[in-house]
């Protein structure tokens, strides 16, 4: 359920979470990170959620189920956006 691609760095607290209850329904699916990619402490991935290699997630930021972040980018806030 969850792919962490090689020199990832999933920093202190962040949480990639593959599975969430929505209207009393579990839904499960897998949270993949590419190579080199980093999440900022305390940052939430959603399941569905794709990191590219060299993707940069500051800290305290949520990623949206199923987005797709493309490689070589940075990403804030919460909900993510670019910087």
């Amino acid at each position: 359920m969850l792919t962490i691609g090689d020199d990832a760095a999933l920093n202190d607290e962040c949480g990639p979470q593959t599975h969430l209850f929505e209207d009393r329904i579990m839904k499960i699916d897998p949270v993949n990170f590419g190579a080199r990619s980093s999440v900022g402490a305390r940052s939430i991935i959603l399941y569905d959620s794709i990191i590219g290699d060299d993707v940069q997630i500051s800290a305290l930021s949520l990623v949206m189920k199923g987005e797709n972040l493309l490689s070589n980018t940075q990403w804030t806030g919460s909900p993510v956006r670019p910087v």
